[in-house]
């Protein structure tokens, strides 16, 4: 068995046993974090949005600034096993097993098995990679989407196969109706495409046709987009990502640890100087470095949402390996890079801000009663209050007549729940006793950056008996 394509066999690797050990551990290690991790706001607002009739979740969805197809599998799924914590996240856990499938697929395709097992063995334990690919989130269906797309692309590339265009359609489609990130990663692909297929008559024709075939069946969506694009100022405060994040991105799949990114890099290049393997080398690392500078043209959060080139990343890492010399080097630095990343993983703890609230609301649960007016000065802590105690009185203190903005959860709050300072005055006067909740976390409004529930948190400060504290939440109680 190769280790990479042409290359003399150095290694027996037992592949059906090494990828089914990497996916058992892989969904052991989500559902763990699962468990120890409670829905958190993001999350809570995607299952608010589902819960709605189907209508409901295309028109939220259109007013919001994320395409439907996400929110429409939730839909779905909800409608089969409700809205607990553990079922929610199984949709999810079961896309990141499927994206773990195919990065074999694709590294076995370009590298040979060792750098797909390679890859495949350290997502499986990736801190960053486990965090993410268990949220109620859009992450692992654009990482499993993108990468069936890159796959089906390069089978046409070398192939020029009729399945293999029809099916990078298709995933190409999907991905686009999953996440506005697409649009660059693919436009990215077509670059690349054209650049590798430029000797080869007729296929770039062809490459051009399946491109415009896909922006065809975006055309539903592209009005939509534009109407989200210009509501968020038509770009104006967009800006390329700055070193700072780029770097702090590099460091999050290395592990966490700073020294390790230089000798991952050096291996993930070595790929670029080998005649059997530049090329997919080149396309890979076009896809890793290019759609980076999408945020620019949209609202792209690094690191989290660009963490589908980890798994390219680690192949290219992989196929380095795989061409040191010495037949154990390769498995043995695969061994090491391993179990340092089992260390990382073991090392890192749960999610802080929903940590801390699911602090504040036991709290609250265990020393107040039903009656207790819960003030929340932010959505963050309503949102987490209103799905995991939706029996008490949550409400969120705002001057009368303001409301919360769709980018901070405001089309998933209900009118009810908000409250004027007026409003609390008068129940503060009759001997209502209360608490009060506030998430200290960054706030960016028009390229503004302030402190979220501000006004709110100093009106709680100001007449509250008791104060406790658990970073980055605060809890007041008065009367």
């Amino acid at each position: 068995m190769n280790t990479t394509p042409g290359a003399p066999s150095r290694l027996r690797v037992p592949t059906a046993l090494v990828l089914g050990l990497a996916l058992a551990l892989a969904a052991v290690l989500r559902v763990r974090e699962s468990l120890r991790t409670p829905l958190w706001f993001d999350e809570i607002y995607i299952v608010a949005v589902a819960r709605q009739g189907l209508l409901d979740v295309v028109r939220t969805v259109a007013r919001d600034i994320h395409p439907p197809l996400q929110f429409l599998l939730r839909w779905a799924w909800i409608r089969i096993g409700g809205e607990g914590e553990q079922w929610v996240r199984s949709l999810s856990i079961l896309l990141a097993l499927l994206s773990l499938v195919w990065t074999w697929r694709l590294g076995r395709r370009l590298f040979g098995r060792f750098p797909a097992l390679f890859a495949v063995a350290l997502l499986a334990i990736h801190p960053t990679h486990i965090r993410y690919s268990q949220e109620v989130e859009d992450y692992s269906l654009t990482w499993l989407l993108l990468l069936a797309a890159t796959e089906s692309a390069w089978n046409w590339i070398e192939r020029r196969r009729l399945e293999d265009a029809f099916g990078y359609w298709i995933w190409g489609a999907l991905a686009l109706y999953a996440h506005y990130l697409s649009l660059f990663y693919l436009a990215t692909l077509f670059v690349a495409g054209l650049a590798l297929q430029a000797r080869r008559p007729g296929r770039p024709g062809a490459w051009l046709g399946i491109h415009a075939a896909l922006g065809l069946a975006f055309l539903p969506q592209a009005l939509v987009f534009m109407n989200q694009f210009q509501r968020e100022g038509s770009g104006a405060f967009f800006h390329f990502p700055t070193l700072a994040a780029v770097a702090e991105l590099w460091r999050h799949m290395a592990f966490g640890a700073t020294y390790l990114i230089v000798p991952l890099l050096a291996l993930s290049l070595v790929p670029l100087f080998l005649p059997g393997q530049r090329r997919a080398a080149l396309l890979l690392w076009t896809l890793c470095v290019l759609p980076l500078l999408s945020p620019r043209l949209w609202v792209i959060i690094l690191p989290r949402e660009v963490l589908y080139i980890l798994p390219l990343w680690l192949l290219l890492v992989g196929a380095g390996l795989a061409r040191l010399p010495g037949r154990w080097t390769a498995p043995a630095l695969a061994i090491l890079l391993f179990a340092f990343g089992a260390r990382a993983w073991s090392r890192h703890g749960p999610f802080t801000e929903a940590v801390s609230l699911q602090r504040a609301e036991r709290f609250v649960q265990v020393h107040g009663t039903p009656q207790d007016l819960v003030l929340h000065a932010e959505s963050h802590s309503l949102l987490f209050f209103l799905y995991h105690d939706p029996g008490a009185r949550n409400r969120l203190l705002l001057p009368r007549g303001e409301r919360v903005p769709y980018f901070e959860g405001g089309l998933a709050i209900p009118e009810s729940v908000y409250y004027s300072p007026e409003d609390w005055a008068r129940d503060r006067a009759a001997g209502a006793r209360w608490w009060g909740v506030r998430v200290d976390r960054a706030h960016v409004t028009r390229g503004q950056v302030s402190r979220a529930g501000e006004s709110g948190d100093s009106m709680l400060r100001t007449v509250n008996d008791s104060t406790w504290s658990w970073p980055p939440v605060s809890l007041y109680r008065g009367r």
